[in-house]
């Protein structure tokens, strides 16, 4: 008895405490690409975001914004470019809340969106991997609402053209973007079934 009390509160305190919690999704674009965003929170959701576009398979030239909605608020929060190198640097783009528009950059609110996008639409030039991460976001809930970005293929960056990649998901299925979705088990649902699989032996015994 003594066994299965001490278990229950290890399981207790593993499912109700501050226990990390993460998000995937996946899709096509429409464009050639693809993309997988993911987070990475603790308990008090302060998470670091992550949304890795693959454009090997694109034919567009560059990507100007990116924006991404994780719960329904996102607040604060550092922003960073990696993988494909060429195009320009981190330092010029501008991060802010607001929703993707049809000239490559952000405005308004956004309903808790974070949106990013390069003010001179020089972007980050396609043909490999591109890393677009946000770090020390404080969400209120760890689901991935929403993924956008877009591409410009407008003839000069004077004339941005915006090829806007938007997808919506509800329970990590999209309902409006092209392509297959993924769904990646969050490592507390794991973790509880990890311990509810190591207790089976205590209550074999107990009966027995």
């Amino acid at each position: 008895m003594k066994r299965v009390l001490i278990f229950t509160a290890l399981l207790a305190s593993f499912g109700f405490a501050g226990v990390a919690k993460a998000d995937s999704v996946s899709a096509s674009d429409g464009f050639g690409g693809s993309f997988t965003a993911a987070t990475s929170c603790n308990g008090s959701l302060l998470c670091t975001i992550t949304l890795t576009i693959d454009t090997t398979g694109s034919s567009l030239s560059d990507i100007n914004a990116v924006a991404i909605k994780v719960g329904t608020t996102d607040v604060g929060g550092t922003f960073s470019i990696s993988g494909q190198s060429n195009g320009d640097l981190t330092s010029e783009w501008t991060l802010s809340s607001g929703a993707l528009n049809s000239s490559t950059t952000c405005s308004g609110g956004g309903n808790g969106q974070l949106c990013a996008f390069d003010p001179d639409f020089t972007g980050v030039n396609t043909g490999g991997t591109l890393v677009f991460t946000w770090t020390g976001v404080q969400v209120d809930a760890n689901s991935i609402q929403h993924v956008g970005y877009q591409y410009n293929s407008g003839n000069s960056t004077s004339t941005p053209k915006g090829n806007i990649v938007s997808c919506s998901f509800t329970n990590d299925v999209s309902s409006d973007c092209g392509g297959t979705t993924t769904k990646t088990p969050e490592p507390a649902s794991m973790l509880l079934l990890g311990l509810g699989l190591a207790g089976l032996p205590f209550l074999r015994r107990k009966r027995s």
